[in-house]
């Protein structure tokens, strides 16, 4: 009974908050807002892989971030694959083609916040996993760092193109149950080429 009369005084409480309170307060926010700042980023990526599969990996990525002039963080995912051969073995035989999944976070600082034209380097934090015969077996579990230099143009339109040189370094840990052993170092150069959709915070403050 105690705990029923609380749980009501709880909700008397918040309903004399919500009626006293400004009227000003009650007004619809302008939803279009929360996007002015938002960005899509889609790449393709192609490079070397040394450790993985056939050492040349082609694949794209994807990234959701929050922008203003002088920075971006952004949130994302990488697909890929180096050499699309099945895995015949024998067992513990290190796989002559791979593939990897690669969820990512980081940032990118801009040289030139009021320049149309952005140059920009970032860096991050990536976790993943490798696979076999087209992604069929998981085999290892992927950890690593990633640093990126690259232009976004032009930063005056909402649509832009976006290019980037990305150097990926990582370690892996073999699959729980797997029968295929881990890359142990690997490490990814590639040239990442698409374009990039922003909202109008995300431009630049040219004058």
């Amino acid at each position: 009974m105690r705990r029923f009369v609380r749980a009501w005084a709880v909700v008397g409480v918040l309903a004399a908050l919500f009626v006293g309170a400004p009227q000003r307060a009650h007004a619809d926010p302008d939803i279009s807002k929360l996007f002015d700042n938002v960005t899509l980023e889609l790449r393709g990526l192609s490079g070397a892989a040394g450790g993985l599969g056939t050492s040349f990996v082609n694949g794209g990525d994807v990234h959701l971030g929050i922008e203003v002039p002088s920075f971006a963080f952004a949130l994302g995912a990488r697909l890929g694959a180096a050499g699309s051969a099945p895995y015949l073995g024998p067992r513990g035989a290190q796989p002559s083609a791979a593939q990897f999944l690669l969820v990512d976070v980081g940032c990118r600082g801009f040289l030139s916040p009021r320049a149309s034209t952005g140059y920009f380097l970032g860096g991050g934090l990536g976790l993943g996993w490798t696979y076999v015969d087209g992604y069929a077996f998981e085999n290892a579990n992927l950890y690593g760092l990633y640093a990126e230099a690259g232009v976004e143009l032009p930063r005056t339109s909402p649509l832009r193109f976006t290019a980037a040189l990305r150097l990926d370094a990582g370690v892996t840990s073999r699959a729980e149950f797997s029968r295929v052993p881990d890359a142990g170092a690997v490490v990814m150069f590639t040239a990442n080429v698409g374009f990039l959709l922003g909202g109008p915070g995300t431009a630049s403050d040219a004058d």
